[in-house]
């Protein structure tokens, strides 16, 4: 199979073209297969890795996901089976992640949108796919600081963690047993 990105995409990278190995006639009807092929080669093709671009691509990944769950009764698996293609390589795992910070950056209040979209464009993914695991109080503090390292981001969660577990248990009445009469 050969994709070729032609002048009428929306993509602003050159065209290019590159051989497939996964069969696109899994997919059940010719549109899905074409958005498939499409994204494919908008995600190969996107070598400026910013934020705004994960996000796009990771919409577009999620997309063609919840098309095949509710098309195919093996949606879930043609789409698994997709991603673990050698069409993808070793860009799988930010795949994944894309469709991951995708999911939890729509779910973010408007606002605080706003704040990561600011702030976060030059971002490693490891580093983002942290973020998807801190509170969005901690998520506000670590994009207002400079650039943050996956390994420091997780730290900080771990941290936070440990603050909150500490609060549960001071937030625990300790109230001695009765004595018994």
């Amino acid at each position: 199979h050969t994709i070729a990105l032609d002048d009428n995409t929306q993509n602003v990278y050159p065209p290019f073209v590159f051989a497939t190995s996964f069969d696109y006639s899994q997919f059940e009807n010719g549109e899905l297969q074409n958005k498939a092929q499409q994204t494919l080669s908008n995600f190969i093709g996107f070598v400026r890795q910013t934020f705004d671009g994960l996000l796009e691509n990771g919409q577009a990944l999620n997309s063609i996901y919840q098309n095949c769950i509710a098309n195919s009764p093996k949606g879930k698996k043609i789409f698994d089976n997709w991603l673990a293609s050698d069409d993808f390589g070793a860009s799988r795992y930010i795949a994944k992640a894309a469709i991951e910070i995708y999911n939890w950056f729509s779910k973010l209040p408007k606002r605080l949108q706003s704040l990561v979209r600011a702030n976060v464009q030059k971002w490693s993914v490891s580093a983002l796919k942290q973020l998807t695991k801190v509170s969005h109080d901690l998520v506000k503090e670590l994009v207002r600081s400079p650039k943050k390292t996956a390994a420091e981001i997780k730290e900080e969660g771990e941290r936070e963690r440990v603050r909150e577990g500490e609060k549960e248990q001071s937030l625990t009445p300790i109230s001695p047993t009765p004595p018994l009469l």
